[in-house]
Parts: structure tokens; sequence; C-alpha cells
């Protein structure tokens, strides 16, 4: 009962894949709409870096810095700070600010700080981060919508962002394909081309080095090379309807662009993003302070699925995000964890000869496992990947303390003691060695719950709780369920003395 009750208390904890690393950094990224010129994505990093200025000064400390220095890259996410961080691909539109503080104690407030004065800022789309343990997550809370059809793809896209928007806790949401972008078409008349000794692949390379330039030649300056590039002016770029007075040059000459084509500006997708050839949007979006992204998932995912409903057949929405990578990972140690169970079974069972001592011997990983579920309670940290690797050595624990009970009590029974007698008498002598193996394991593990940080405290402190609870019940539970089962239900003790079992 103690053990399903204790199953009660995993909702209140919550999943996590890694917690946040208590790093003296972090960084703030700034997304402009798709197709902004690098120049307003420099422009916003600058009021970006005044606000870092602003909000350095330590409250109620007197010329006392949150911030020791900052760089920012503009149009590239800079190169790999740690194995957690993944670079952005380079974007004229995307600015990455890395961020140094004065000490590690003070990121977590002066990042909130720097969060709740770049709320205001509606230039772009803005996101302060602290550096995360474990593989790198792109958003906490994210899903992806998959189907055949683009612009169904792409309109349900809209409709999830604003699901995001309707459920608490979620911060900023945003779709990958991005706001639709204004883009000119150049409808090709064939007829008129050929009689103008004009190809598509003539208007194409022309459009695109008037526009986007086309390197020439490289001009030596010293001991470096400086790229020449031939384009039109500023004045000419900047109005899309000019594009009808560019030339084209074709066999017979120049003939102007709109004499073989027509210019169609329109609004289209910035971005078309696909998975396994499926167009794909995925959704996302950040996490308010105090709360786990696994439970912002869970409130997300009624609302897309009843989305889904509405969809004909072809459309499915995939968990992406930190729910993701929580669900493989645990996934990957439920299956080990079963083979461990089958393989120390097996072993057991051959070693005892018996099908039903293992299972006393097993019953003591429960009873870890609520010690694990208490401890995270009481300390504050939410069932992770290093909680469940807490757990996995525990069991080992647990087990070898069980094995030394019940083969103590077959040595007292193979003496000719009787069988309750046999079971008080192995309590009482093996209960100082259990605990004081305890207590040293315990001593072993403090320094990494006390002084081990975010990756270590989880595992360390399930594991202490663990073992206090699991040596207070396997004294208790182990002696009882064995008594149970060879009186109740003809479990075979040990070999006597005289032969008989």
């Amino acid at each position: 009962m103690i053990f399903l009750g204790s199953l009660l208390l995993l909702p209140v904890i919550g999943s996590q894949f890694f917690p946040a690393g208590a790093r003296d950094q972090f960084y703030v990224k700034v997304w402009l709409p798709e197709g902004s010129p690098i120049s307003s994505t420099a422009d916003v990093a600058r009021k970006v870096e005044a606000i870092l200025i602003d909000e350095s000064p330590i409250p109620d400390v007197p010329g006392g810095q949150r911030l020791d220095n900052a760089m920012t890259f503009i149009g590239t996410g800079g190169p790999r700070m740690m194995l957690t961080q993944e670079p952005e691909y380079p974007y004229p539109y995307f600015a990455f600010v890395l961020v140094n503080t004065s000490h590690s104690s003070h990121t977590k407030s002066y990042a909130q700080a720097v969060r709740n004065r770049l709320e205001t800022l509606i230039d772009a789309r803005i996101t302060v981060d602290e550096f995360m343990l474990g593989p790198p997550i792109k958003d906490p809370v994210a899903y992806r919508l998959s189907g055949p059809d683009r612009s169904v793809v792409g309109e349900r896209g809209l409709e999830m962002v604003r699901l995001f928007k309707q459920t608490p806790g979620t911060v900023r949401p945003y779709s990958n394909w991005g706001a639709p972008a204004n883009q000119v078409e150049l409808s090709i008349d064939s007829y008129a081309a050929n009689l103008a000794g004009v190809t598509n692949a003539d208007i194409a390379f022309t459009t695109s080095a008037l526009l986007s330039g086309v390197a020439l030649t490289n001009y030596r300056e010293g001991d470096h090379l400086v790229p020449v590039m031939l384009r039109t002016t500023r004045e000419k770029r900047e109005n899309l309807s000019d594009l009808a007075d560019i030339f084209v040059s074709g066999r017979y000459g120049k003939v102007p662009l709109n004499s073989v084509a027509t210019v169609i500006p329109s609004w289209q997708p910035s971005v078309i993003a696909r998975r396994d050839g499926l167009p794909t949007v995925t959704v996302g979006a950040r996490v308010a302070p105090g709360l786990l992204a696994n439970t912002v998932s869970g409130r997300v995912r009624p609302r897309l699925e009843a989305m889904l409903a509405d969809l004909p057949a072809g459309y499915f929405i995939e968990i992406d995000g930190e729910l993701e990578e929580t669900a493989k990972a645990q996934l990957q140690v439920v299956r080990a964890v079963g083979i461990s169970i089958v393989l120390m079974f097996l072993v057991l069972a051959v070693q005892y000869n018996s099908l039903l001592k293992p299972v006393v011997i097993m019953a003591a990983v429960p009873l870890g496992m609520i010690g694990v579920l208490i401890g995270l309670l009481v300390t504050g940290w939410a069932m992770g990947f290093m909680a469940m690797l807490g757990i996995l050595s525990l069991g080992g624990i647990v087990i070898n303390n069980a094995i030394v009970l019940v083969d103590f009590v077959e040595t007292n029974v193979g003496q000719g003691q009787a069988l309750r007698q046999a079971v008080a008498d192995a309590g009482r002598v093996r209960m100082r060695p259990i605990v004081l193996t305890t207590l040293t394991t315990i001593g072993g593990l403090l320094p990494l719950s006390l002084f081990g940080g975010a990756l270590w405290a989880p595992m360390t402190n399930g594991m202490i709780f663990g073992l206090l609870v699991s040596t207070a019940l396997t004294l208790f539970v182990i002696p009882s369920l064995y008594v149970l089962l060879v009186e109740k239900a003809g479990m075979k003790v040990a070999r006597t003395s005289g032969g008989n079992r």
C-alpha cells in the first residue's frame, strides 16, 4: 500500500529530461521576421545590449555588477559554446548574444530580469535561456504536424500557435515556417523569350546577379583578398517594381525583362520544412518560470488532439522538444531495466533452485522506489534521466541486502533452527552490517548531493532517501514475506544438516 501510494507522487514530482546547469553564462536569441535585412537585425541586437547594461547592477549592492562581458553574433549562431548547445544556421534575420556573468549565483536572476525587459520589445521574437545539461533541445515545449497538403499544414500551424497561446505556462509560441514573406515570381512568356533568344537560365542569372550579386574577381590588399562583387545600386534593389526595367542578355543582344516576363508579387511561406518527405510544421514555445516543460506539454496535447480530429486521414501530430527526449530516454531505461530484471531473476532462480525465492529477494526493489519518490519530492527535483539512473543503482544495493538476509536465514535453518526463530536471529544479527553498509554508502553520496550541482543532486538525493527507506523496510518486509511464502505457498527452505528440505 505504501508503494502504490508513493506512485501517486509522480504527477506531483513531474518529469524533466535534464535540469538547467549552474553556469556563469546565459544566452539571448533574436529572431526577426523572415526576410528582414541584416542591418535591422543589428539594430535590434544593439537594443538587447543596452538592456543587458541597464540590468547589470546588483540590487542593494552599490557598485556591484552582474555583467562581466558579452559577445554578439549577427547573422550567425557563432561557434559551439558547449556540447549541449547547438548553433543555429546562418540567417540574416538572426542574432545570438552570449552573456558572461560575474558569478554563477547571479545568472538566474540576471537572466530573468533581462527576460522581463525584453518582453516589451516587439521588434523581434527574443528568448533568454540558461545553458541546459544533457542533449541540445531547441524548444522545451514543441509539437510537429505533418501531412500531404502544404497549404493545410500551414493553416493548421497558425492554429497550433493560437492553441499554444491559450495554454497557461507557454511563453512566446511560434511556428518554424515563420510569417509569410513578400516574394516576386517571374512568369516567363516562352514564345517571346524564344524570339528574343533568351533562356530561363539567362533570366535567372541576370536577376540573381543584379539583386544578390555575383563575384567578378578578388582584389589583393596587403596580405588579404577583397572580393569584388557586381550588383545594382541600393535604390534599384529596394523597389521590386524596378525589376521590369532591367535588361537580360540573350543570343541577339539585350532585351528588357518586361518584354519576355511578367513580374507578379505575392505572399508566400518564407520557410517550408519537410520531415520524411512530408510538409511538417513545428510549433514551439518556452516555459514560464517555475513550471516544468513536460507538464506544460501535457496541457497542450489535448487541445492539439482535438484539432487533429477535424483533419482528414494522412495528418498526424508528433511530440517534440523535451517531452520527446524524455520519452526516448525513459524507453531506453525501461528496456534496460526489463533486461536486467530478467537476467537477475534467472541468476537467482538457478542459484536457489526456486522460482519463489527470487520473488522474495526482488521485492526489495519497490521498497527502494518508495524512498526515491519521497526524496525527490522533499528536495524539489523532478524525475529525470539522472534520477532514473539512481533507481537502477539503488536496485543493486537493496537486492544485495535482501540476498544477504535470505542467505543467513537459510543458513540458520540448515543448522537446525525453527523457521521463525531462524528469521528472527537473521534479522537481529544482520541488522548492524546492513545498517552500517547503508550509512557508509550515504556518506559517500553526500558530497555529490551537497556540491554536485544540478547534474548529480537528483540521482544522489533519490538514492540517499531510497537507501534509508529500503533499509528500514527490508529488515521487516523480506523476512515476513519469506515466512509467508514458506508457510502459505509451500516454498522450500534450504537443505538442513540432516539432508531434508
